[in-house]
């Protein structure tokens, strides 16, 4: 389970990660993959992906990242590769595994035009205290 940790229960983010599964000779990578974005006290957007496949998508950079929007590093790299799984057209979850911090998911949700409706990076429950 991941979910983030700053956010109130109704405007909550969680996503259930499943293995991953390779078949033999394949370098396909598929995930189980759940989520739910809560966005008010009685609705909430479920995705849902019983085999998503891993990709590499070339996304904005993480919202966190662009404090200080004139920084060196924005205006140098205003992208990154990552390896995502896309749920449906507008929804894909972002797998970041640092050396240098704990593993992080990124909850991307688009709206109909394909701009980025909500942004969210995840913890591993455990690892939120």
């Amino acid at each position: 389970m991941w979910t983030e940790q700053e956010s109130p229960d109704t405007n909550r983010v969680v996503a259930m990660i499943g293995p991953a599964e390779v078949r033999a000779g394949s370098t396909v990578v598929t995930r189980t993959i759940e989520t739910i974005e809560a966005v008010g006290q009685t609705q909430s957007i479920r995705s849902r992906a019983d085999a998503a496949v891993m990709h590499v998508e070339v996304l904005p950079r993480y919202v966190a990242d662009r404090i200080g929007a004139g920084s060196r590093a924005l205006r140098d790299r205003p992208t990154e590769p990552a390896a995502a799984y896309t749920l449906t057209p507008l929804v894909s979850v972002v797998s970041y595994e640092s050396c240098a911090g704990p593993p992080a998911v990124r909850y991307l949700r688009r709206d109909a035009r394909g701009a980025i409706a909500r942004d969210e990076m995840l913890r591993r429950v455990s690892d939120v205290k």
